[in-house]
């Protein structure tokens, strides 16, 4: 977990707690993720959980984690 808040603190360039989808599609290209940009704003999309036009720390940690089966819970 302290990984991917790193991660996603390297992401936010803006410091604003969120990401753009500029600073998402940036990030993408950061990491060597080869996509369109068709896929990244599918990904933006599926990543953007309550559809404000940002990612916020907590819907990128529910799409990475996934939701919480019954062990985890």
């Amino acid at each position: 977990m302290f990984g991917l808040a790193r991660i996603f603190k390297i992401m936010d360039d803006d410091d604003s707690k969120s990401l753009s989808r500029g600073e998402f599609e940036k990030a993408c290209r950061d990491f060597k993720a080869e996509f369109s940009s068709d896929d990244v704003g599918v990904l933006f999309n599926a990543f953007d959980i309550n559809r404000d036009g940002s990612i916020q720390y907590d819907e990128f940690i529910r799409i990475i984690r996934g939701d919480l089966n019954d062990f985890r819970r």
